[in-house]
């Protein structure tokens, strides 16, 4: 299968090459200096510093002496406003089958193995051609830039270079810069390299025309290389891309790449590439490059690494940690010094993708203002900044104030399309040229994108948990459950594998039989107490009541090792056999359907239910609120989760839903609020997941405050023997404020 994906990326490099072949001049110098565009001036972090204009290419040769015979005139200028019309895209492909692509030429491109890279060579005419090389891993787009042209800049003067484009193509920036130059003969000849670059994550491409004028020609040359660029072996497809193109005033300065992946241990990684040249008034480039690789989890910023390049010289490579107390350390070197030191923010540091995150649920919850701590390593590489966030009512703009820095964001459909940067004297102005979005969920119901498992087979994980020895355990309140209220619930034992264990149950009546539900409730402990039938606040009500004043049986289980009961807490491993054992209790009930026993978990008791619906087929239907995909996202024991760091390999997946919600036969039906929560862990999931989850994410509520609608209309729907999404229809509860 051929993909044109991109995938992680790797720590970009550089090359020297290309121009350092030879450059051909075909041109006399000009007469004349073409009209500078508009410099960026000095600031700190800034590309490039106010100087005077660019000078000529060359001067206007002096009048010939007496009796000498003129030199010729050519018309520079109109050489360099020379194009051509498409030729035909012919076809590239990788001496080692790894890639194929097409490109524009006049014959068969030739193409030729060097070992490191793949060389392409594409007529546009005679001695015209446009070079190009193919180099596996991401390259170093500004560094690279400036390579080329300092070695080209060993036989010729370059007078004049500059981004004169900057594109896009399969969601990846294309980055254009050319340079104007004469030759150290008399008289001196002029000419006008063009260099095209596209870094990609998997293979980069780098392309030179050197060749007067030819500019949108050119541009359309290596875009169209790049897109048409595919590779044989399948890549992962990020949740979120987007390719900004940054100017100040007309003249261009770069891009910014952003990148968002989910990781299968619900963890989110995050990939931003900024490249900005500009223009020096001598002529020169001044390049900055910068990456960021950062690892976030559910409290925000986990670790991060930071490279930055000014011109050719490392600017900063730092490694950023947070520890289990909270403050992050950081190590080392800035400007070639060696550096370690701790950051104590106030809170979890967040980035680019928690502000996304924040922008969200800003929107949903009408929440106009919000603070966060930040570390910007390319502004300030030993220091945090606090940044406060300002949401206008229409929800259209959005700014960021952190001291005298000013960022602003125009917003289309909840995202930014435009961007201003205020940094000292100098303004950014950012567009939007490209984005791919599908890291949250969409409002509304969605369905795995899985077939459904055929019945007959056996079920992974039953499969591997059978015989299997878990070495995890964690400590849990031992007090009594208490006896509740007469008529309301009793309190019973039911037979579990380690032994009896108690519960609450819908007390008994005479009757028809009639459905029933396991709910299991969050935190990790698991215990049953007063809270089933205590009144709490709606948006806090986790009880499940909706179900037993639907009239349906409602039990909520203890688990191993949580109140009176036997064992210790296996964090989400026999859990799932003390859930089908409560099963078994209900089915042997006389005033019980034992073809309608229905399993339902709130956040921590979601995730347990979702990983019970992967083991037995023994529910007529999960309901499962706010999950995640795996176990290592409530943390450590030390950070408030139950999976030490030093977990096998086998105790981690079978605690990873995602790992087996591709063979889930249950109708499950996911649920989540559109404020906070876990919804940004559904796409995930739908991709890994069988056609019989339904995934639904609801505006306006939070996780907590979802469930007791959502319960209300699920019991409706259980109690008419019509569980189904059109009868799901939690959207509207939450509207109506029932």
């Amino acid at each position: 299968m051929w993909s044109s994906g991109l995938s992680l990326p790797r720590l970009p490099r550089t090359i020297v090459g290309l121009c350092a072949l030879g450059c051909a001049p075909v041109a006399a110098p000009p007469a004349s200096t073409p009209a500078a565009p508009a410099q960026p001036q000095a600031a700190s972090g800034a590309p490039a510093p106010a100087e005077a204009p660019a000078a000529a290419a060359a001067q206007e040769p002096a009048a010939p002496a007496p009796g000498e015979p003129a030199e010729p005139k050519f018309d520079f200028e109109g050489m360099l406003a020379r194009e051509r019309p498409a030729a035909k895209l012919l076809p590239v492909t990788d001496p080692k089958g790894r890639w194929r692509s097409a490109i524009e030429s006049r014959r068969a491109p030739l193409v030729v193995n060097r070992g490191d890279h793949v060389s392409v060579r594409a007529l546009y005419a005679a001695k015209d051609e446009v070079r190009c090389e193919v180099h596996e891993g991401q390259l170093n787009p500004g560094v690279t830039v400036a390579n080329l042209l300092t070695a080209a800049s060993q036989n010729i003067t370059l007078e004049e270079a500059a981004v004169y484009h900057v594109g896009s193509a399969h969601e990846a920036p294309v980055l254009f810069a050319r340079a104007r130059y004469k030759t150290r003969a008399t008289p001196p000849l002029g000419g006008e390299i063009k260099v095209g670059i596209s870094p990609g994550a998997d293979y980069s491409i780098v392309c030179i025309h050197d060749e007067p004028g030819y500019r949108d020609a050119f541009v359309r040359t290596v875009e169209g290389f790049v897109s048409a660029f595919e590779i044989a072996q399948p890549v992962r497809e990020p949740q979120y891309s987007a390719v900004w193109q940054y100017q100040v005033g007309d003249a261009h300065t770069g891009y910014s790449w952003e990148r968002i992946y989910a990781e299968a241990d619900g963890s989110v990684s995050s990939f931003t590439f900024d490249v900005m040249i500009a223009q020096l008034g001598s002529g020169e480039l001044r390049v900055r490059d910068y990456l960021a690789a950062e690892t976030h989890d559910r409290k925000g910023l986990s670790r991060g690494s930071f490279l930055s390049f000014m011109g050719t010289s490392k600017a900063h490579e730092l490694q950023l940690t947070r520890t289990d107390a909270g403050p992050y350390d950081y190590k080392g070197n800035v400007a070639g010094k060696a550096v370690e030191g701790r950051l104590q923010p106030r809170a979890p540091l967040a980035s680019g993708y928690e502000r996304m995150l924040s922008l969200g649920k800003a929107r949903a919850a009408k929440k106009l203002e919000w603070h966060q701590e930040e570390y910007r390593p390319e502004r300030d590489p030993l220091h945090l900044s606090g940044a406060d966030y300002t949401l206008d009512a229409s929800h259209t703009a959005l700014t960021r104030k952190a001291g005298a820095a000013l960022e602003s964001w125009e917003l289309e459909d909840g995202l930014p399309i435009r961007s201003k940067t205020t940094n000292g004297p100098n303004t950014f102005v950012g567009t939007l040229l490209s984005r791919r979005s599908s890291f949250t969920s969409e409002f509304g119901v969605t369905v795995g994108e899985q077939p459904e498992p055929d019945d007959a087979a056996a079920l992974p994980l039953a499969e591997r948990r059978r015989g299997f020895e878990t070495h995890v355990f964690a400590e849990t309140d031992h007090t009594p459950a208490k006896t509740p209220p007469a008529g309301v619930l009793s309190k019973v034992t039911y037979p579990a594998p380690l032994g009896a264990n108690v519960a609450y149950v819908t007390p008994p009546r005479q009757g028809a039989r009639r459905a029933a539900v396991v709910w299991i409730g969050g935190g990790l402990d698991w215990n049953i107490g007063e809270s089933a039938w205590t009144k709490a606040p709606r948006d806090k009500d986790h009880s499940a009541r909706a179900f037993r004043d639907a009239g349906l049986v409602l039990m909520l289980p203890a688990l191993r090792g949580s109140n009176e009961n036997p064992g210790k807490n296996e964090c989400f491993f026999g859990e799932v056999d003390d859930l089908m054992a409560a099963a078994d209790f209900l089915a042997a009930r006389a005033d019980v359907d034992p073809e309608r026993i229905y399993l339902a978990g709130h956040a921590t008791g979601g995730t347990l239910a979702l990983l019970t619906a992967a083991s037995t087929d023994r529910f007529r239907a999960a309901f499962v609120f706010s999950p995640v995909a795996d176990a290592r996202q409530y943390g450590t024991p030390t950070g408030g989760g139950c999976l030490p760091d030093n977990a096998s390999t086998d105790d981690v997946a079978l605690r990873a839903p995602i790992n087996f919600v591709n063979s889930i036969r249950t109708p499950t039906f996911v649920f989540d609020g559109g404020v906070g929560g876990n919804a940004d862990m559904f796409d995930l999931l739908r991709d890994k997941s069988s056609s019989a989850l339904h995934f639904r994410v609801v505006p306006g509520v939070d996780a907590s405050g979802l469930v007791a609608p959502a319960t209300e209309v699920i019991a409706k729907a259980i109690a008419a023997n019509q569980v189904d999404d059109a009868h799901l229809d939690v959207e509207t509860a939450v509207r109506a404020g029932k």
